[in-house]
């Protein structure tokens, strides 16, 4: 009984490394969006990743209740479970398989927290680069918004709360 449950959590596993492959697809082309600052086309990009969550989120309820139903069939503790301890009670090419889709999920989660850490780092550096670029635009409109009031002996500046002024 407890290779079959092994076998029906290596399936499980094998369809989340699925979805972790598409998810690191996504980030691979969520960076040429960003670099591209092709706004629409990230936004597309994020709910299709909200998509692929949303299915990784079912099959990790999969996975806690197939190493629930192991820890019963074996007698060990649900609650404290590791890799390695239930790897001490599988046996043959299932443990085996549970050890590669394990190697390979791991490398692919890996790779997706790198290309998501790149992916932040650019996002930073493009808010960076428009705060700057606003920065600029409101220095460089200031004395251009600058008007002197006639009425008045001493020159003061009337500052216009308007980018843009109409009298012109």
């Amino acid at each position: 009984m407890g290779d079959k449950v092994v076998a029906n959590l290596v399936m499980i596993l094998e369809e989340e490394y699925d979805l972790y492959n598409k998810l690191v697809q996504l980030a691979a082309e969520k960076k040429e969006t960003i670099i591209d600052n092709k706004i629409e086309e990230l936004s597309e990009l994020v709910q299709r990743e909200d998509g692929i969550i949303d299915e990784i989120k079912e099959f990790e309820t999969s996975r806690g209740e197939k190493i629930t139903e192991l820890c019963e069939v074996y007698g060990i503790s649900a609650d404290e479970v590791s890799f390695n301890q239930l790897l001490e009670y599988v046996t043959g090419s299932v443990r085996e398989d549970l050890i590669d889709i394990r190697e390979k999920l791991l490398e692919v989660i890996d790779n997706l927290n790198n290309m998501n850490e790149q992916n932040r780092l650019l996002i930073d550096e493009a808010i960076k680069l428009n705060q700057f670029s606003f920065n600029m635009i409101i220095k460089a409109l200031e004395p251009a918004n600058q008007t002197y009031d006639g009425k008045s002996d001493r020159s003061e500046k009337k500052v216009s709360s308007h980018l843009v002024d109409r009298r012109g």
